[in-house]
């Protein structure tokens, strides 16, 4: 329903952000738009609900192919607060339940689980890494629980996550790798 779209212009570093893209015959239109640095901390851009940069913390294509996520990630919960942390700049959070998460907080998966032990499929031990050693910051808000951002695959065939994807394991596009303790995060402070 977000109709995310991100267009990097290499050359110059600005990175243009959309918010309900949609392609209608050839005529593109967005409902919001926000313009970012490709150089810069990846806040500030105002196309999330907490003011990250949509491009910020996404797994990209090219990392699961790797085996390996060299960043924080880009997460989103229906449990977002209407309060947000630095370095968040805002919130577009409502939950009141006592155990919601501002936006900008930092979540980590435990790094005392010994990943390698629980048989996680390729793609989920990248990402359960990415989250024990770098974490990954609460962005916006979602009709889930918790999810990741992800690099969508421009090769993979309607209704298919693409081959990169499927040999990491991943099932289709909201795969909730189930093989990682998600109950075992915790919020940094």
């Amino acid at each position: 329903s977000d109709g995310a779209l991100v267009t990097i212009a290499r050359h110059s570093g600005v990175v243009f952000e959309f918010w309900r893209a949609r392609d209608q015959g050839g005529v593109w239109s967005a409902q919001f738009g926000a313009v970012n640095s490709l150089h810069g901390s990846g806040w500030g851009g105002a196309a999330t609900g907490s003011g990250a940069s949509r491009l910020g913390g996404v797994v990209r294509l090219a990392e699961i192919a790797d085996g390996e996520i060299p960043h924080a990630l880009a997460l989103q919960s229906d449990n977002a607060c209407p309060t947000f942390r630095s370095p968040a700049l805002k919130s577009d959070g409502s939950s009141d339940r006592a155990d919601c998460i501002p936006e900008g907080a930092r979540l980590q998966l435990d790094p005392a689980i010994d990943l390698e032990a629980l048989g996680l499929r390729p793609g989920e031990l990248a990402v359960a890494q990415a989250m024990q050693r770098y974490g990954g910051y609460l962005m916006d808000v979602a009709d889930t629980p918790l999810s990741v951002s992800f690099e969508r695959d421009r090769e993979a065939a309607a209704g298919t996550v693409g081959t990169t994807y499927a040999d990491a394991g991943f099932r289709w596009d909201y795969d909730a790798m189930e093989g990682v303790p998600w109950n075992r995060l915790r919020v940094l402070s």
